[in-house]
């Protein structure tokens, strides 16, 4: 037989020192009451500790270690395999059957952590901020969230750490609890769980304040102090924080490794000397070798992180020569926009776009111009990162030297825009 447990409120720990320890106690018919130890063991806690949202279970007990429940003995004999996510699913012998007595109401000890999700991005790197507790997934209220607290839920999911947070539902509302709220953490944690929060539950907030983040992978790079986002200093994400590159042995080929992990085909030309500025954090490579074929710089031979001989006025540089296509029209003359930005194609919004912008696409691509422009994803919805507000004047050679506001969120991929160009006989 199976349990019935119909909502996420029906299970909890009582007599333990913190919420991670305590008496197992279940709602069952308008009432609390205990479980008994027959049976029981680690499999069963981690089920117990899991709807709770810990990792699992560190230790469990009989004997009521926390102490004698006052309620009905309400499960005897339950059996799980320990990778059940709910209680419901394990067996047992019926509500109210038993051979017990309150000196063997069970316990468990939960290892410290609750789990936690990103929901609503367009990856696994970034999205709504949810834990899981008590049964149920929950949101986390915006009061006090920054880049301390995005950086640990970032490296609970493996990411190095978070370069962004939002606010204000940025990725949508969520629909469950809101679960957290006045959030503070040092930055140093492991887990949610180990900040400052106000409880579980405990809230003044609504779900338009429901925080988000977008994590960093190991070997992230950008741009700094270029007139554009195609030309900069050289800066990549290493342990925790953004470093420069030394100009030893910096020439084309490191260059179009970089510019293609930035969406770009590759490079213009490359720069020794903090052409563009010098940095201001660690010095995080040196030695790079590449032989131009690699995807990620990190795939060069170079000297071990942070192991240089430089100073920062040896900070290199990169001029990149940017990257379009066409995608599901009828030919290569039509289809959606879409640019190649740090290792992956993206759309662009149709929030307004108008023949100009479509103009400098298809002369990009080797054509004379555009006849037409669509927005609406009239060549279907892409996938990847979205650039808003793209306004061009029509005489760029390149859309990276239009005005844009960057990749966003404020836009959906129904809005996705797409381009027709002008060939001889065509017009």
């Amino acid at each position: 037989m199976k349990i019935e447990i119909k909502n996420s409120g029906e299970i909890r720990l009582v007599g333990g020192q913190d919420n991670t320890q305590g008496r197992v106690e279940i709602y069952y018919n308008g009432q609390w009451g205990t479980v008994c130890d027959d049976l029981w063991d680690i499999e069963e806690a981690n089920v117990v500790c899991r709807m709770l949202g810990f990792e699992g279970a560190s230790n469990y007990s009989c004997c009521s270690e926390y102490g004698e429940g006052s309620g009905p003995i309400l499960l005897d004999d339950v059996q799980c395999n320990g990778t059940e996510s709910n209680l419901a699913d394990c067996q047992h012998n019926g509500y109210g059957m038993h051979d017990c007595a309150h000196h063997e109401d069970v316990g468990v000890e939960c290892i410290p952590g609750i789990q936690v999700r990103l929901v609503g991005g367009e990856d696994d790197t970034h999205g709504r901020v949810e834990i899981y507790y008590n049964g149920q997934w929950g949101t986390v209220c915006d009061d006090w969230w920054d880049i301390e607290d995005a950086n640990v839920v970032c490296r609970m999911l493996g990411f190095e750490g978070a370069f962004h947070y939002s606010c204000c539902a940025e990725y949508g509302q969520g629909s469950g609890p809101i679960l957290l709220d006045d959030v503070e953490c040092n930055g140093t944690e492991s887990n949610l769980a180990d900040c400052q929060h106000n409880g579980y539950g405990m809230h003044n907030c609504g779900h338009y304040e429901d925080v988000g983040v977008e994590c960093t992978t190991p070997g992230e790079i950008r741009l700094v102090g270029g007139q554009d986002n195609t030309q900069g200093r050289v800066e990549i994400y290493y342990d925790g924080q953004w470093g420069t590159v030394c100009d030893d042995s910096w020439d084309i080929e490191e260059a179009n490794v970089v510019c293609r992990m930035l969406g770009f085909e590759g490079a213009s030309n490359y720069s020794c000397c903090s052409e563009y500025g010098e940095g201001s954090g660690p010095i995080l490579l040196d030695n790079v070798q590449c032989n131009g074929t690699e995807s990620n710089l990190a795939d060069c031979q170079h000297s071990e992180y942070e192991m240089h001989n430089c100073g920062h006025h040896e900070d290199v540089g990169v001029e990149c020569i940017p990257t379009v296509r066409l995608v599901g029209g009828e030919d290569n003359t039509q289809g959606r926009v879409e640019i190649y930005y740090n290792g992956q194609w993206g759309t662009v919004c149709d929030d307004m776009w108008d023949i100009e912008d479509a103009n400098v696409v298809c002369r990009m691509l080797g054509f004379e111009g555009a006849f037409h422009y669509s927005c609406c994803a009239e060549y279907g919805e892409g996938s990847g990162p979205i650039l808003q507000d793209v306004e061009c004047t029509g005489a760029e050679t390149n859309l990276a030297d239009c005005q844009h506001n960057g990749y966003g969120h404020s836009c959906d991929h129904y809005q996705d825009v797409g381009v027709e160009c002008i060939t001889p006989g065509k017009w």
